[in-house]
């Protein structure tokens, strides 16, 4: 990928003529490379700077052709599936194929994606994939060792992705087959179809560093192989999956799917597959731009297969895009869609560039009034105040000058200070997206895959002193879900964890106050997906003298979708 830095726009981020990508520049990694010097100032530049697990990857596809695919999978979506994994590929990944059964055949070599040519290619090889003979994962994982390690690209970033539907029935099995992609740190991702034996997959995957599809279980409908292999591309390419569905769809019949893309993000991509039949997806973006096969652009590629239909967006707008399913042929009782998508964010634009964030559009500002607990005395259980009832106003409140933010590291620029409890999903400093700066805290689940029963949280301890003329905590948020938009109220005590008595039931975004002898005040209570950063205000003067603890958090029920929240810009502003 290449990426023009000459003032343009990159997805919401302005880059400054000024300061083109000319000496030395340090990677987010900590990586530092150095520009040609021959190379003109208005030159496009290479994407080096892209963190090593976003791509350019290269990988082979071990693709089970045994006997048995006639009754797992009778219409050979395994093929469909491989070739949407094909068309997905950027320029500058390469993809080798080798199929097996009782023995193993290499259908292509590592090939570099550089158009629609090497795409072709690959996808007319895939069609070779066959059915006859026993399981041999051991032929297979040899072949595609063999091919992979003829691959151009940094061996960093080699992967193999192993499908199959059986169990090794020719021989024993040998552990070596897998530990030499372990050797060479080349992780292994397997998918089992019908009676996979997954306790053998798992240690594949483990043993390799990669991970086993469907949480290890196998799955029982080849038609659901499109999404698994669309899940994996995001994982491989370090992309946060933002649509996760699946749809029953009658002809003639239309629904309609949300996809929340945030800011500053280098690729979105959109996916539906089914198993027979003929769908079709139509994208609108958040500004009301249609995308659909006859209205495309430069910035756009399609490719659409007999049961895959797939769009790449490049800098796409932020915001809440539309995904329109439309069942243009089905049979009777409709056809079962996955849709999938995904989105890359630029996270390896660093210093020396001066980015320049975008002048944000006006944005609600939540205020709220809390009333302190009367009582510190301590309870067993932990007792809360009322909710704070907010109110809406048009600005952000100023600063006013001789405050002081008693917040440490409020932007979360440093690895410092707050606590990132150990919760079954634990919160995560987040580089490359933020209200302001290059960095947020992740609190929560924004991958579909990872979706779990789980809390997820920080917290930080401030005093408030006493004197004080006012007290105001201001945050930003960006809430995202993929479960039902709500307006939550919130239990007589919100719990924190997975280990006190009374649990939450349903996804959920907070903010708490814990205070006193195990007092809280809930802050804030939702499950919101606002597609934009929203700042909140909260007067705590009444807390003064006190020591309260910031707690944002995060509940998962692990059903259904899945709920996360960034923060970022906390401060806790006392003026004297």
């Amino acid at each position: 990928m290449f990426v023009n830095i000459d003032g343009t726009n990159l997805g919401g981020w302005t880059v400054t003529p000024t300061t083109h990508y000319n000496g030395q520049m340090t990677c987010p990694d900590g990586r530092t490379q150095v520009a040609d010097k021959k190379r003109p100032a208005t030159s496009r530049i290479d994407d080096n700077c892209r963190p090593q697990a976003a791509a350019h990857l290269s990988v082979v596809l071990i693709i089970d052709s045994t006997g048995s695919m006639s009754d797992n999978d009778p219409n050979r979506l395994r093929v469909q599936a491989a070739k949407a994994f094909i068309d997905a590929a950027q320029p500058g990944d390469e993809i080798g194929i080798v199929d097996f059964e009782t023995t193993a055949r290499t259908l292509a070599p590592m090939t570099i994606i550089h158009s629609a040519v090497e795409k072709d290619s690959l996808k007319a090889t895939v069609d070779n994939v066959r059915e006859g003979g026993l399981t041999n994962i051991n032929a297979g994982l040899n072949s595609g060792f063999a091919v992979l390690s003829g691959a151009n690209g940094a061996t960093a970033n080699r992967v193999a992705i192993l499908l199959t539907d059986g169990d090794h029935n020719v021989g024993s099995y040998d552990d070596d087959s897998h530990l030499q992609y372990a050797a060479q740190n080349w992780p292994i991702y397997t998918i089992g179809l019908g009676q996979a034996n997954q306790a053998l997959l798992q240690r594949i995957a483990t043993a390799t560093g990669g991970q086993c599809a469907n949480n290890c279980q196998s799955l029982a409908d080849a038609a659901l192989l499109g999404q698994i292999y669309q899940d994996m591309r995001a994982k491989l390419t370090n992309s946060t999956t933002i649509t996760n569905a699946q749809l029953l769809v009658q002809q003639d019949e239309q629904h309609h799917l949300s996809a929340n893309v945030m800011p500053n993000q280098f690729t979105a991509q959109f996916y539906i597959g089914w198993q027979g039949s003929e769908m079709e997806l139509t994208l609108t973006g958040p500004g009301g731009r249609v995308i659909d096969p006859t209205h495309l652009g430069p910035d756009v590629d399609h490719a659409k297969g007999a049961t895959y239909e797939l769009y790449t967006l490049n800098f796409p707008e932020r915001g809440v895009w539309d995904m329109a399913i439309s069942g243009l042929v089905a049979p009777p009782g409709g056809e079962i869609v996955t849709a999938y998508a995904s989105t890359q964010g630029i996270n390896y634009l660093y210093n020396p560039l001066a980015l320049v964030q975008p002048t944000p559009t006006a944005t609600a500002t939540v205020t709220a009034t809390v009333t302190a607990t009367a009582t510190t005395t301590a309870t067993a259980t932990a007792t809360a105040t009322a909710t704070a009832t907010p109110t809406v106003t048009p600005t952000v409140s100023p600063t006013p000058t001789g405050c002081t933010n008693l917040v440490a590291n409020p932007s979360f620029e440093e690895n410092a200070i707050w606590q990132i409890n150990a919760n079954e999903f634990p919160a995560a400093y987040w580089w490359g997206f933020g209200h302001s700066g290059v960095r947020s805290m992740r609190i929560g689940i924004n991958y579909a895959n990872d979706n779990r029963y789980s809390y997820s949280s920080t917290e930080q301890a401030v005093h408030i002193p006493s004197p004080l003329v006012s007290a105001k905590l201001g945050y930003w948020l960006y809430p995202q879900t993929s479960e039902p938009v709500a307006a939550l109220t919130p239990p007589a005590v919100v719990p924190t964890s997975s280990n006190e008595r009374a649990k939450l039931s349903d996804d959920a975004q907070m903010v708490l106050l814990l205070h006193g002898q195990g007092q809280q005040t809930v802050l804030g209570f939702m499950r919101q997906n606002p597609g934009q950063w929203v700042y909140y205000e909260h007067d705590l003067s009444a807390f003064r003298g006190q020591t309260v603890r910031l707690y944002f958090g995060v509940f998962n029920d692990g059903w259904g979708g899945i709920t996360a929240m960034w923060a970022d810009d906390v401060a806790l502003n006392v003026c004297r």
